[in-house]
């Protein structure tokens, strides 16, 4: 392994805040996120690193850190390990979505239009690991707009070109962007278009939750995981 890679690697522990704080027994807590104030730098460079301060660490994707320094980073979901591949080039390999929102087939002003949720952090402290989940509120826009043109294509829901309406006034669809404790989705990643589609269309009108978090174990980025219900 380069000298260069062995420090880039020893770093990348640090900012990706591996060493997390707080008591075993707290199973769950509401953590405060916010926007790191700190510069990053690789070989006097100042390079551009989205990071999050929580409880006295800085939380980064460690794929952000492969990039930067160039060192391979690859995830099984099956065996839902992360690996570390320090003598290998970066690859572009993410369990998210990649490019830009998805844009309107129809007009999404007629639909229900909820209010974005409040910027959230999670702690779930277990024997697999610390693991902390950071609503992402990018990708939840991506379900939501994908959700209003399956809505706009969908025969049941759009009738003569306008949404159906209940009998007293309001909206057959129902949205929320996030989900009550009562209710259990059943996350999936990585992200895929026709997934949204196929959940709408399959039972159209009524309620829809839907909420999107990055997943941390031990300070480490494993995946996003998009729940729709």
């Amino acid at each position: 392994m380069s000298r260069r890679k062995e420090i880039a690697l020893v770093t990348a522990g640090i900012l990706a805040g591996i060493a997390v704080s707080g008591p075993a027994t707290q199973a769950a807590a509401g953590l405060m996120a916010n926007p790191s104030s700190q510069r990053f730098y690789v070989n006097e460079q100042r390079i551009p690193l989205e990071a999050y301060e929580i409880n006295g660490s800085n939380y980064v994707k460690l794929r952000d850190i492969g990039q930067a320094v160039d060192f391979g980073v690859t995830y099984d979901a099956k065996t839902n390990t992360v690996t570390i591949h320090p003598d290998e080039p970066y690859e572009m390999e993410v369990s998210g979505p990649v490019g830009p929102l998805p844009e309107a087939t129809c007009d999404w002003s007629q639909f229900d239009q909820p209010e974005l949720p409040k910027a959230e952090v999670r702690r779930f402290n277990d024997p697999d690991g610390d693991y902390i989940f950071i609503r992402n509120l990018y990708e939840t826009r991506r379900m939501l707009y994908s959700l209003y043109n399956a809505m706009g294509e969908d025969e049941w829901i759009m009738q003569s070109g306008s949404p159906r309406m209940r009998g007293d006034g309001t909206p057959w669809v129902h949205i929320h962007l996030t989900l009550p404790k009562d209710k259990i989705g059943t996350p999936f990643w990585p992200w895929r278009e026709e997934a949204v589609p196929e959940v709408l269309h399959a039972c159209p009108g009524g309620d829809y939750y839907l909420e999107v978090w990055d997943v941390f174990a031990d300070g480490i980025f494993l995946r996003t995981e998009y729940n729709l219900r």
